[in-house]
């Protein structure tokens, strides 16, 4: 949705400038944050900021700046490169853009850096202390369902927990994880 959204605006772009514009390259970040808490490595804005410095791009189109950069350091980078290479806007589909040749532009383009790094961080302390109260109330922290448990891994699953059960049997009278796992195939449990 948000590649289709940007291919919108770059078309309306070309169209209110006159230009004839070239798509260097459209990157997706999926489960890729931006966020300074991810442990993901960004490998497509590694990629982008190389196009930059190769004078690939000129203007970076996104949905918002949130989708780009949360972090200061990563917004700076992006303004010391629009200093010495070609690239010299970011545009969002809300048809506001930074120019980075200028100081307003390089001052909002830093000032709605900071606010995503504020707004990440807040949801970051949210879940945090969300994650802490389902510990004190004996709940789970979500994610997938835990074998042998049922849905809210709470309440065990008894059929499954037979299948526990009888997997500890067969470590304890000498079987290899391997000869348990292919039993477990065996059985239908992947």
């Amino acid at each position: 949705m948000q590649v289709a959204e940007c291919l919108e605006e770059i078309k309306r772009y070309a169209r209110e400038h006159r230009l004839r514009v070239k798509i260097a390259v459209i990157l997706e970040e999926n489960d890729v944050s931006a966020s300074e808490y991810s442990k993901k490595p960004r490998f497509d804005f590694r990629s982008l900021i190389k196009l930059i410095k190769d004078n690939e791009v000129d203007v970076i189109f996104v949905t918002e700046v949130e989708r780009l950069v949360r972090q200061p350091a990563e917004g700076e980078q992006l303004i010391d490169l629009a200093a010495t290479t070609s690239l010299r806007e970011i545009r969002l589909t809300s048809e506001q853009g930074y120019n980075l040749s200028v100081l307003n532009g390089i001052h909002n383009l830093r000032r709605a850096v900071k606010l995503a790094e504020r707004e990440s961080r807040k949801t970051s302390e949210r879940l945090r202390r969300k994650l802490v109260e389902r510990a004190r109330n004996g709940q789970g922290h979500g994610g997938r369902r835990c074998f042998g448990y049922k849905r809210g891994n709470m309440e065990i699953d008894e059929a499954e927990a037979s299948i526990l059960r009888e997997m500890g049997s067969k470590l304890l009278i000498g079987c290899s994880f391997k000869e348990i796992a292919y039993w477990a195939n065996g059985q239908g449990y992947k």
